[in-house]
């Protein structure tokens, strides 16, 4: 209701694109509408088109969400892949 005097307001759920971004290939996984599970979905090969390929891809599957895996090492610093991740 918004005045604080009922039960909070349902946020409703969005889907989640999860990407692990290599060099050569952007692994993808989408999570569930209740957002219990991601499931893996198309690896794409990094050959130009992939962003708008992710593009289409979002508006079609009405994602909500893009979270980009930091791969970083054992200790926790960032090494090369992570770095290229964050660019």
């Amino acid at each position: 209701r918004g005045d604080g005097s009922g039960p909070p307001a349902q946020e409703s759920n969005v889907r989640i694109l999860a990407l692990d971004v290599g060099e050569k290939t952007v692994g993808t996984a989408l999570c569930d509408e209740l957002e219990i599970v991601a499931n893996p979905r198309e690896t794409l090969k990094r050959d130009g088109v992939e962003i708008p390929r992710l593009a289409e891809w979002i508006a079609r599957e009405e994602i909500g969400e893009v979270v980009v895996g930091l791969p970083l090492n054992m200790d926790g610093s960032q090494g090369p892949s992570a770095r290229r991740s964050l660019e």
